[in-house]
């Protein structure tokens, strides 16, 4: 069972929507997610064209920022990555529960 102090997380979810439309002011969702995963599973590693906004809904997952930092995102938290960085995060010994 993956108990966090949050309640039972649930197993892995691999779940998301990529969207075509590109409107006429540049901005759009590029694609949505619903994901829990736990270790050793992790993202890959990788720049992105693209920003990224990550909201954690129970666990923890633990992101690299573009100086080499580590910092641990919690319930209800949101971490932001900007177009052209190194997507870099892996869910905590406990598992990540989040939407992106």
């Amino acid at each position: 069972m993956n108990e966090t102090a949050q309640g039972v997380l649930p197993a892995d979810i691999n779940d998301c929507c990529f969207s075509l439309y590109k409107g006429p002011l540049g901005y759009f969702v590029r694609s949505i997610g619903h994901f829990c995963h736990f270790p050793p599973t992790r993202s890959r590693i990788k720049h992105a064209q693209f920003g990224e906004i990550f909201w954690c809904l129970q666990g923890e997952g633990i992101f690299r920022d573009q100086l080499g930092k580590t910092h641990t995102l919690g319930p209800g938290q949101v971490w932001y990555y900007p177009p052209g960085s190194l997507h870099n995060y892996i869910p905590s010994p406990q598992g990540f529960h989040y939407r992106w």
